[in-house]
């Protein structure tokens, strides 16, 4: 009986190791294809390219850390990605919709403050 229940109680945790272990993974290869340093191309407010982000920046982090001048100063957030949607939490939460993404290319779209803002960026 001892016997049974030692190898019912590895079973259950060689289990879970590895369905913690895929969840993981999973995760992390969503956020692979928006690691890395992006600089902006253009962005567009309520649907007009402008210039207000020139010279505009995200550095996204496997640690979840995001750094960017999107926000006016450089800083460093947090961010969330599902695959379709990042979210940084920052002065002014900003959830993005992605567009499209490449490997050297990548385009959201969200609002700020009211304003619909769109970012075409390109890997650095």
């Amino acid at each position: 009986m001892a016997r049974q229940n030692a190898i019912s109680f590895l079973c259950i945790m060689t289990t879970i190791v590895v369905i913690v272990s895929s969840c993981k993974n999973s995760s992390d290869e969503k956020l692979k294809p928006l690691l890395g340093s992006w600089e902006l191309a253009y962005s567009e407010m309520n649907n007009v390219q402008n210039s207000f982000m020139n010279n505009g920046f995200m550095d996204f982090e496997k640690n979840h850390k995001v750094t960017t001048n999107i926000f006016g100063d450089k800083g460093i957030y947090d961010f969330t990605f599902d695959g379709s949607i990042v979210f940084i939490s920052g002065p002014e939460d900003f959830e993005m919709d992605v567009q499209f993404i490449t490997p050297d290319s990548i385009v959201l779209d969200g609002t700020i403050k009211n304003f619909e803002m769109k970012f075409g960026l390109s890997r650095k």
